[in-house]
């Protein structure tokens, strides 16, 4: 069985038995904590075709050794090896493969797909939680932010979506936002209402999910650092890049604000930093990928048609995957079923974008895009 498969098969398990406990982050695992996610481990084990090899294989950085002794441990002081390790990376591959289950049913949002971008935002929310604590994710646009986000709603029943509009930016305005999504009357002073807030937030492991966070202003910033220093809940900031410059400034937060981030996703990072060796940069989304995301019965592909659509996807500050879902459905609808190539897929974004500004900033953009291929 391939791994992919044996992932997918897992995660079905995984969601199914509601395997995954929650650990101490800087503390050491509990023997009692320890049984818990051996319960766990076992209970999966037991399920049909699920077996500690295809495990191994599927985890990738734990043998059957280890994973079979942590399975038939009866003593901590028996255990060969790094115990903590084992029962945090058992739990953590658990957790995952329920979450990732959960990502793609019926529940994710409309729209949303299983990229590694998307993956790893998953991640850093995850492990927010896990930590109480607070994370900045940041992207250009087009990378799928909202709808992660908005999955990551589904994935953790108890965090709050909420993205910032224009008239929300402000603490007033803000914090009332906030007690419409969990039920607080909006009655009373910003004051009474942010204690109202506060109250019910407080000890109930709500996350709040913030989209948009950019748009903030620097009171709004303040507004939910507040909510997280007193309510105690998780929070994850997502947004463009004058996010980061907004809560790294020390002139508006004297570092109160950035010391309390402890995760950072910059997504488009990885683009700018490039491969070793100069060889181009280092793209976010891979050949695979764009054809595992758009490539279907009715939408094929020449080997032409995509490497352009992968360089589109990894152009920074032109749409990312978003830009490619416009290009793709309309050259598929032209093309009538034949497969496109790159001279149709640069006619359409020339449709859509106009002659001058495509041959001007898209087009030289694609070009220059060294895209190195497996």
């Amino acid at each position: 069985m391939k791994t992919r498969e044996l992932l997918d098969n897992l995660s079905k398990e995984a969601r199914r038995l509601h395997v995954g406990q929650k650990l101490p982050a800087n503390r050491p695992v509990t023997w009692e904590l320890a049984q818990r996610v051996q319960a766990d481990f076992r209970y999966l084990l037991d399920q049909p075709g699920v077996t500690i090899a295809g495990i191994a294989e599927a985890m990738g950085d734990l043998s059957r050794g280890p994973l079979s002794r942590f399975r038939n441990l009866d003593k901590p002081e028996d255990f060969t090896g790094d115990l903590d390790r084992t029962v945090r990376r058992v739990n953590e591959f658990m957790e995952t493969m329920g979450r990732r289950k959960l990502a793609q049913t019926a529940k994710a949002p409309e729209g949303f797909v299983e990229t590694e971008v998307a993956r790893r935002m998953l991640v850093v929310i995850g492990k927010t939680i896990e930590l109480s604590s607070m994370s900045l994710i940041t992207s250009d646009a087009g990378r799928g932010k909202t709808l992660t986000l908005k999955a990551a709603e589904s994935i953790h029943p108890s965090s709050i979506y909420l993205r910032v509009r224009r008239d929300c930016r402000m603490p007033k305005q803000l914090v009332a936002a906030v007690a419409t999504a969990i039920g607080v009357p909006v009655r009373g002073t910003t004051h009474a209402v942010t204690s109202s807030v506060i109250d019910r937030l407080a000890g109930r492991g709500r996350t709040l999910l913030i989209d948009e966070a950019h748009q903030l202003t620097p009171d709004g910033l303040e507004t939910v650092r507040d909510l997280h220093d007193e309510a105690g809940c998780p929070v994850v900031l997502a947004g463009t890049v004058r996010l980061t410059e907004a809560v790294d400034d020390p002139a508006v937060f004297f570092g109160q604000f950035s010391s309390r981030i402890a995760l950072r996703y910059d997504v488009t990072e990885v683009l700018r930093e490039g491969l070793p060796g100069g060889d181009g940069p280092r793209p976010l989304h891979s050949i695979d990928e764009i054809r595992r995301l758009y490539e279907s019965d009715r939408v094929r592909f020449t080997a032409d048609g995509r490497l352009l659509l992968t360089k589109l996807a990894n152009l920074p500050g032109l749409g990312g995957l978003r830009l490619c879902v416009k290009v793709v459905q309309v050259a598929a609808a032209a093309a009538q079923g034949e497969p496109l190539d790159a001279r149709r897929l640069l006619q359409v974004i020339q449709t859509l974008h106009g002659r001058a500004f495509s041959t001007a900033r898209i087009e030289p953009a694609i070009d220059r895009f060294r895209l190195r291929v497996a």
